[in-house]
């Protein structure tokens, strides 16, 4: 996935629907949306991300498996993961992306 950001382009290492796993949290997950950098307020990121995770990289919406939680994930914070984490259902339908259809069936 590429998107355009302030006159360059930015590379997604990431897919909606690919699992993944937060390498310092250790906790696994689905991605749901993604940024071309970081887009939230600077007092959310000085309250909330602890890795000094660089803004101009993507950042990820991920919904955490066997959860209702979702978290706002910096790239160079994820791995990718081979199986597929079970997800709540409730609010994947909630979701309308394509990309996001076939967790549905596999969960």
């Amino acid at each position: 996935m590429a998107f355009n950001n302030q006159n360059s382009i930015v590379r997604a290492s990431f897919n909606l629907g690919q699992p993944i796993k937060h390498s310092l949290y250790g906790y696994e997950g689905v991605v749901v949306d993604v940024d071309a950098a970081f887009s939230l307020s600077d007092d959310w990121y000085q309250r909330q991300v602890f890795s000094g995770a660089n803004k101009d990289q993507p950042w990820y919406l991920i919904l955490v498996k066997n959860s209702s939680i979702q978290t706002y994930v910096a790239e160079s914070c994820l791995r990718e993961v081979d199986s597929q984490p079970r997800v709540n259902q409730s609010l994947l339908r909630q979701m309308s992306d394509p990309a996001l259809a076939g967790l549905q069936k596999h969960s």
